[in-house]
């Protein structure tokens, strides 16, 4: 394990250029960072608790912007609750105009600082730092940070939770290790896909305290669950809670609200259908180029585009990963790829791919977890060269399509 020195260096470096570098886009982006953003669904939510409401109160008319719930009458946040939490601390000391802006941009601060660290685990310096901008900055989050509104606050948040996770899950002191599957059930209070990965965090855990154990033993913990108890209780604690709120809004303990938004009750087909998924996954895969009458870039702001270009570190690891199958077939890298497609299927049959968006979005949510995966492969001089060079369009690239976004 590297000393906290080392991690300093790392810390330092990837800091600077992350906080130089969204500096520069909010100033490209003429935006102001600490103003309130007006899609304000979790600020809203936090006020209501404050209330003892699960329920928002303020005249329909003045929220229909809002993408809100409506059941037996009442008006309810559609999305996973944990962003709310830290708005209802935020809500003492600015009332209802919190930072939520600014919150996307410390998200996504902490998000580099973790990746970084995670990487410099196993590579140089230099490598750690160019992982650490390809996994955070140098995919669809710059165009996330630079519009604060509900959907975004509620990735950018979820993308630091994960990446915390896998950060905190390679310590070797066992209350970090505890305390990142509490950040990896949190963030499925955010986006509740992020549960495919939660296996390869426990896994880990068993590689470390488990697999050199005898087989005596190997049995009688897997049997009676005696050293992961511990682990899951926090998990277990997030998931009842989560449950519990589902049930008072809905009276379904996996309903989070968005069944209930009129867009869906007004189709037959609801939320979740099979028939969305070829559809969505010939829009995911879709080159955003036109060559006739001459070349140019043709971005749908409203629906996806092809989600491993706009966040390479997706095709690196289907690089990494489909080169390991190929040269060693192993269940574990099998089990990262089957969990890998599962995401995208799932997420092909959701009857939107994000809305207004650059890119792809809704795929950034399982980046961090295959940041774990990628730092387990050895990468010679060239991938270095390569993995460079890749890093430079990805960041360029966003801020680009950000830019495009907001003017």
């Amino acid at each position: 394990m590297l000393k906290s020195k080392d991690n300093f260096y790392a810390v330092l470096i990837s800091a600077t250029l992350c906080v130089i570098i969204l500096l520069c886009s909010a100033i490209v982006f003429d935006l102001n960072i600490l103003e309130h953003n007006v899609y304000d669904s979790y600020t809203r939510q936090a006020l209501a608790w404050r209330e003892g409401r699960t329920y928002l109160n303020d005249n329909p008319e003045s929220i229909k912007y809002l993408e809100l719930a409506i059941y037996e009458g009442k008006y309810y946040v559609s999305f996973p609750p944990v962003p709310s939490i830290i708005e209802y601390f935020l809500t003492f000391i600015f009332g209802n105009n919190t930072p939520n802006q600014l919150m996307l941009y410390i998200y996504t601060l902490i998000s580099c600082i973790a990746l970084t660290v995670l990487f410099y685990k196993k590579y140089n310096l230099f490598l750690s730092v160019i992982l650490g901008l390809l996994a955070s900055l140098g995919t669809n989050i710059i165009s996330l940070v630079a519009f604060g509104g509900v959907w975004h606050e509620a990735q950018c948040l979820s993308f630091m939770l994960c990446s915390l996770a896998v950060l905190f899950i390679k310590s070797d002191k066992k209350i970090l290790n505890g305390i990142s599957l509490f950040c990896a059930s949190l963030a499925v209070g955010c986006r509740p896909f992020t549960v495919i990965f939660i296996p390869f965090l426990l896994y880990e855990l068993y590689k470390k305290n488990i697999s050199n154990s005898s087989e005596k033993n190997i049995k009688e913990k897997i049997i009676y669950f005696k050293f992961f108890i511990p682990y899951l209780i926090a998990p277990a604690l997030v998931a009842f809670s989560l449950m519990f709120y589902n049930v008072i809004r809905f009276d379904n303990p996996f309903e989070f609200g968005h069944n209930y938004l009129p867009e869906f009750t007004s189709v037959e087909e609801g939320q979740f259908n099979l028939s969305y998924l070829i559809p969505n996954l010939k829009q995911a895969f879709k080159l955003p180029f036109e060559f006739e009458p001459e070349f140019k870039l043709n971005i749908n702001k409203f629906s996806a585009n092809i989600f491993y270009i706009f966040n390479p570190i997706i095709a690196v690891f289907f690089y990494y990963n489909i080169k390991a199958i190929i040269k060693n077939l192993k269940t574990y890298d099998l089990m990262w790829l089957f969990a890998v497609i599962t995401f995208i299927f799932a997420t092909c049959m959701h009857r939107t791919l994000g809305g207004f968006q650059f890119g792809a979005r809704y795929f950034i949510d399982l980046i961090p977890y295959l940041a774990l995966y990628i730092m387990g492969k050895n990468i010679n001089k060239w991938g270095i060269i390569v993995l460079t060079f890749i890093c430079i369009f990805a960041v360029s690239l966003n801020i680009y399509g950000a830019f495009s976004l907001m003017k």
